[in-house]
């Protein structure tokens, strides 16, 4: 079944505030750090991991300042793509071919998001009181192991449609849809909850691209697509792609910080936004 227009505006929403975030706010820091071997037992064969004290690592190129992870080097010296070395941005680690064995002593430079985002089917009820997260905090922490593969790690945001409706816009056949989106936002530091939170706030009336389902960089490595050559850039894939009629708009924002007393850990501070966007169109 072919994406519908609710899941590409949502999706497109993704890409969006990630790089509103990055860009506008520098929502990253650049990292060098040991990578760690860390065991991975869905992790197809014929690779061994490597993994960072941190997750996720930044892929966007357009944004500016960020260091994209590319190589590694101490025992290997390799690029990405060189001997088969993948890149695996969202968890945060090297996937290194198996012919180099297991036992390197290796290191990289990386660009680490200060929160990290995903998409969720959760609803916020059930986020706020899930306890599972891995707290895996910025500040003030000596790294001495990698981060277990596939961990939901905070700080982090968490994005999810919740409705979406239509209604009658002219007599012409044109629709006004709206699609409410809610952002759960998990931190371990207050200053950045606020932080987060005013980033939110001020995209009130701004408009994005919606994005092609194709536009997606991530495979199933957690790598760059090779359609992209290698490279992903945000605002290269909007401007390709940011026709006027190719536009949402966002409606509304609101967003509340949650009482201490309904956090499920004392280490997370949390809060949730509450978004609107909108489109006028036709609808098949």
């Amino acid at each position: 079944m072919i994406n519908t227009f609710s899941q590409t505006a949502v999706a497109s929403y993704s890409f969006y505030i990630e790089n509103y975030i990055l860009n506008n706010y520098s929502g990253y820091r650049n990292y060098t750090s040991k990578l760690y071997y860390t065991p991975d037992s869905q992790l197809t064969t014929g690779y061994h991991a490597y993994s960072a004290p941190f997750k996720q690592w930044v892929y966007d190129s357009s944004v500016t300042g960020a260091v994209i992870m590319n190589s590694i080097t101490g025992s290997l010296n390799l690029e990405r793509g060189q001997s088969g070395l993948k890149i695996d941005y969202m968890n945060g680690r090297v996937l290194v071919p198996a012919v180099f064995g297991k036992n390197h002593n290796i290191s990289g430079t990386y660009a680490i998001k200060d929160i990290n985002f995903y998409n969720s089917n959760e609803t916020e009820e059930s986020l706020i009181s899930n306890s599972k997260f891995f707290l895996n905090s910025r500040f003030g922490r000596t790294p001495t192991s990698g981060i277990e593969p596939n961990a939901i790690v905070t700080p982090a945001i968490f994005i999810t449609s919740v409705t979406h409706s239509n209604k009658n816009f002219d007599l012409a056949g044109l629709y006004k849809t709206d699609i409410d989106v809610s952002c759960v936002v998990m931190c371990d530091d207050t200053n950045l909850l606020e932080a987060v939170l005013g980033a939110f706030a001020d995209t009130k009336r701004r408009s994005f691209v919606q994005l092609a389902p194709a536009a997606d960089p991530i495979n199933e490595f957690g790598d760059v697509k090779d359609s992209y050559s290698g490279s992903y850039s945000y605002n290269a894939i909007k401007n390709e792609q940011g026709t006027p009629g190719n536009q949402l708009q966002i409606d509304a924002v609101s967003s509340s910080r949650l009482s201490d007393r309904i956090r499920f850990s004392s280490n997370i501070y949390a809060g949730i936004v509450d978004t609107t966007l909108v489109k006028v169109r036709t609808i098949n």
